[in-house]
Protein backbone atom coordinates (compact mmCIF):
# COMPACT_ATOMS: atom_id res chain seq x y z
CA UNK A 1 0.00 0.00 0.00
CA UNK A 2 2.66 2.25 0.67
CA UNK A 3 4.12 2.13 -2.73
CA UNK A 4 0.84 3.53 -4.28
CA UNK A 5 1.10 6.45 -2.44
CA UNK A 6 5.02 6.90 -2.84
CA UNK A 7 4.86 6.25 -6.75
CA UNK A 8 2.18 8.71 -7.03
CA UNK A 9 4.54 10.96 -4.84
CA UNK A 10 7.71 10.17 -6.63
CA UNK A 11 6.23 11.17 -9.98
CA UNK A 12 4.93 14.32 -8.64
CA UNK A 13 8.22 14.74 -7.48
CA UNK A 14 10.15 14.04 -10.85
CA UNK A 15 7.84 16.12 -12.90
CA UNK A 16 7.88 19.20 -10.44
CA UNK A 17 11.92 18.74 -10.48
CA UNK A 18 11.57 18.73 -14.30
CA UNK A 19 9.14 21.56 -14.62
CA UNK A 20 11.41 23.24 -11.96
CA UNK A 21 14.49 22.49 -14.08
CA UNK A 22 12.79 24.08 -17.03
CA UNK A 23 11.80 26.87 -15.21
CA UNK A 24 15.44 27.84 -13.97
CA UNK A 25 16.69 26.98 -17.54
CA UNK A 26 14.04 29.71 -19.15
CA UNK A 27 14.79 32.23 -16.27
CA UNK A 28 18.43 31.82 -17.22
CA UNK A 29 17.91 32.13 -20.62
CA UNK A 30 15.78 35.48 -19.47
CA UNK A 31 18.50 36.68 -17.74
CA UNK A 32 21.18 36.34 -21.11
CA UNK A 33 18.30 38.85 -22.87
CA UNK A 34 17.91 40.97 -20.10
CA UNK A 35 21.78 41.26 -19.88
CA UNK A 36 21.83 41.48 -24.37
CA UNK A 37 19.66 44.11 -24.22
CA UNK A 38 21.85 46.22 -21.69
CA UNK A 39 24.72 45.94 -23.59
CA UNK A 40 22.64 47.39 -26.76
CA UNK A 41 21.30 49.74 -24.89
CA UNK A 42 24.62 51.17 -23.34
CA UNK A 43 26.18 50.84 -26.94
CA UNK A 44 23.31 53.12 -28.02
CA UNK A 45 23.84 55.55 -25.42
CA UNK A 46 28.15 55.72 -26.17
CA UNK A 47 26.95 56.00 -30.06
CA UNK A 48 24.23 58.59 -29.30
CA UNK A 49 26.91 60.42 -27.15
CA UNK A 50 29.55 60.34 -29.80
CA UNK A 51 27.22 61.22 -32.54
CA UNK A 52 26.25 64.22 -30.31
CA UNK A 53 29.86 65.01 -29.96
CA UNK A 54 30.18 64.71 -33.66
CA UNK A 55 27.19 66.93 -34.59
CA UNK A 56 28.36 69.82 -31.90
CA UNK A 57 31.65 69.83 -33.59
CA UNK A 58 30.42 70.62 -37.05
CA UNK A 59 27.72 73.09 -35.88
CA UNK A 60 30.72 74.85 -34.29
CA UNK A 61 32.61 74.30 -37.55
CA UNK A 62 29.89 75.43 -39.42
CA UNK A 63 28.95 78.63 -37.54
CA UNK A 64 32.71 79.94 -37.61
CA UNK A 65 32.61 79.61 -41.50
CA UNK A 66 29.39 81.14 -41.78
CA UNK A 67 30.34 84.03 -39.70
CA UNK A 68 33.65 84.15 -41.77
CA UNK A 69 32.10 84.62 -44.80
CA UNK A 70 29.60 86.89 -43.72
CA UNK A 71 33.42 89.15 -42.53
CA UNK A 72 34.70 88.38 -46.09
CA UNK A 73 31.51 89.19 -48.20
CA UNK A 74 31.65 92.84 -46.24
CA UNK A 75 35.26 93.12 -46.81
CA UNK A 76 34.31 92.28 -50.35
CA UNK A 77 31.72 95.00 -50.54
CA UNK A 78 33.99 97.41 -48.80
CA UNK A 79 36.50 96.78 -51.29
CA UNK A 80 34.42 96.80 -54.19
CA UNK A 81 32.79 99.88 -53.28
CA UNK A 82 36.65 101.80 -52.93
CA UNK A 83 37.47 100.06 -56.74
CA UNK A 84 34.37 101.80 -58.02
CA UNK A 85 34.96 104.81 -56.55
CA UNK A 86 38.31 104.84 -58.03
CA UNK A 87 36.83 104.04 -61.20
CA UNK A 88 34.75 106.88 -61.37
CA UNK A 89 37.60 109.41 -60.86
CA UNK A 90 39.94 107.68 -63.39
CA UNK A 91 38.93 107.10 -67.00
CA UNK A 92 40.70 105.10 -69.90
CA UNK A 93 42.88 108.13 -71.26
CA UNK A 94 44.30 109.14 -68.46
CA UNK A 95 45.81 105.50 -67.21
CA UNK A 96 46.59 105.72 -71.26
CA UNK A 97 48.23 108.79 -70.95
CA UNK A 98 49.58 107.67 -67.69
CA UNK A 99 51.36 104.37 -69.09
CA UNK A 100 52.59 106.68 -72.30
CA UNK A 101 54.40 109.02 -69.91
CA UNK A 102 56.32 105.77 -67.80
CA UNK A 103 56.97 104.46 -71.82
CA UNK A 104 58.80 107.71 -72.18
CA UNK A 105 60.75 107.96 -68.95
CA UNK A 106 62.26 104.78 -69.00
CA UNK A 107 62.91 104.38 -72.51
CA UNK A 108 66.77 103.44 -72.82
CA UNK A 109 67.23 106.14 -75.44
CA UNK A 110 66.39 108.78 -72.49
CA UNK A 111 68.67 107.14 -69.74
CA UNK A 112 65.96 104.98 -68.37
CA UNK A 113 65.83 101.22 -67.86
CA UNK A 114 65.39 98.58 -70.21
CA UNK A 115 63.29 96.36 -68.71
CA UNK A 116 61.16 98.86 -67.03
CA UNK A 117 60.16 100.11 -70.45
CA UNK A 118 59.37 96.21 -71.46
CA UNK A 119 56.99 96.19 -68.89
CA UNK A 120 55.43 99.74 -69.51
CA UNK A 121 55.09 98.53 -73.37
CA UNK A 122 53.45 95.39 -72.43
CA UNK A 123 50.79 97.58 -69.93
CA UNK A 124 50.24 99.60 -73.18
CA UNK A 125 50.02 97.17 -75.28
CA UNK A 126 46.96 95.25 -73.25
CA UNK A 127 45.01 98.18 -72.25
CA UNK A 128 45.19 100.43 -75.97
Amino acid sequence: MAYIIIIPLALLLLTSFCRLSSLTGQIKKQERQKDDWQMLAEDAEREAARLRSGYNFYYDNYARLSKQLEQLKEQMNRQNDTYNSCNSQINNQEIIEAVKYAMKKSHPDNGGNAEDFKKYRELYNRIK
